[in-house]
Formats: C-alpha cells, sequence, structure tokens
C-alpha cells in the first residue's frame, strides 16, 4: 500500500494535493518510509509542486551523511 501512496505523490500532483493534508508520518511503519514522506510533505509545502527524483534522492543523501556523525 505505501509503494501505491509514494508512487502518486511523486507522480501524481492532483493526488497529492488532496492527500497531504491528511497523511501524517506516524501512518508510516518503517522510518526510512517515514523520512521520505516528511521530505516530500516539506517540499511540495515549500515550493507547492512535486519533487523529483534528484531532489529527493540529494535530500536523502545530505541526511545519510549528517547521522553518520
Amino acid at each position: 500500500m505505501e509503494n501505491v501512496i509514494f508512487n502518486n505523490l511523486l507522480y501524481n500532483e492532483q493526488y497529492t494535493r488532496a492527500v497531504i493534508p491528511h497523511l501524517k508520518k506516524e501512518y508510516f511503519y518503517d522510518s526510512s518510509e517515514q523520512k521520505i514522506f516528511s521530505y516530500v510533505e516539506k517540499f511540495f509545502t515549500k515550493y507547492n509542486k512535486l519533487p523529483t527524483k534528484s531532489v529527493l534522492k540529494l535530500a536523502l543523501e545530505k541526511d545519510n551523511k549528517l547521522t553518520e556523525f
């Protein structure tokens, strides 16, 4: 189910606009899924558009580097 949600969050702007106000990261069981959702939600809220795969990848890589220390 999470894959369907993420797929739509990343590729379907109309879906994202409809569901993002109702989703919470706590709805996702896996901590990595929670992290991905948080990035998507923050990006969408800030820029009012869907994040690209490359933007999401950069955010995750940056976060991974910060947690290594």
